[in-house]
């Protein structure tokens, strides 16, 4: 019998015995490398695979070579997206501190497209939030121009 089992995002195919499940437990979520939980699977899967492997057509060790090849793929992709997903929050909140004193133009949180000074920042998780001299404010997503900065 052959059970698929797709918690890294991809099929890993194990041989188990007739009658018999796969020993990896259902959390009810899909597993993410990032908190560790896709490892302890996918080593768990490992295991039941090597235990219950067919003794007269053992599997051959270039699969199992392979299948930890493609995770640690994955895993160092998904390290690389989210330092990519930090760099670019760092990128923003950069540029959104540039704005401060510069007259802006763009898309409030109301929904009115204004043009108006930057007299603040306020970081969040959504990302950075311009404060506006007027007292509205602006996602930095929703600027369309910037203008030079008044010089005293």
């Amino acid at each position: 019998m052959t059970t698929p089992v797709n918690g890294l995002g991809q099929n890993i195919v194990g041989t188990l015995p007739a009658g018999t499940t796969s020993s990896v437990p259902s959390t009810g979520k899909t597993a993410t490398l990032s908190d560790g939980s896709g490892q302890v699977d996918f080593l768990k899967l490992l295991v039941a695979q090597l235990k219950y492997q067919n003794p007269n057509s053992p599997t051959d060790g270039a699969q199992y070579l392979a299948q930890m090849a493609q995770f640690t793929q994955v895993q160092k992709l998904t390290e690389i997206d989210k330092a990519q997903a930090e760099a670019l929050t760092w990128n923003k909140t950069v540029s959104a501190q540039s704005m401060l004193g510069a007259a802006v133009t763009g898309t409030t949180s109301t929904g009115a497209t204004l043009t108006d000074s930057v007299v603040g920042v306020t970081l969040g998780t959504a990302g950075p939030t311009l404060k506006l001299a007027s007292g509205a404010t602006m996602s930095i997503d929703d600027v369309t121009n910037v203008a030079a900065k008044k010089t005293a």
